[in-house]
């Protein structure tokens, strides 16, 4: 209705780089707090998935990680998914071709 506030709060716009960098700040600052003393956090790092209200526009970051405990078990004991809320892309961004 025309003068009525939506309940929806509006999505902030951030470039994808820039999302995937926030993702991978707070990765690390889980990594720390975790203290992890051995083996090392798995790749390729955050990535980006649509969101369903609205594929074309929206996106979350997405950085699924695991890291081995100390010992002599091969499978990994502490995993991790770091998923950010909507971000709106940028104009012209093409959601599509960003990985």
């Amino acid at each position: 209705m025309p003068g009525h506030e939506s309940s929806r709060p509006k999505t902030a716009t951030l470039d994808v780089e820039k999302a995937k960098e926030k993702a991978k700040a707070v990765s690390s600052q889980i990594y720390e707090l975790i203290g992890i003393r051995t083996g090392k956090a798995t790749q390729p790092g955050p990535s980006i998935s649509t969101c369903d209200q609205d594929p074309e526009h929206l996106y979350k970051t997405v950085h699924p990680w695991s890291s081995p405990t100390a010992g002599r078990e091969k499978d990994p004991k502490i995993l991790v998914n770091v998923v950010s809320g909507c971000w709106r892309a940028p104009k012209g961004t093409d959601l599509g071709t960003q990985y």
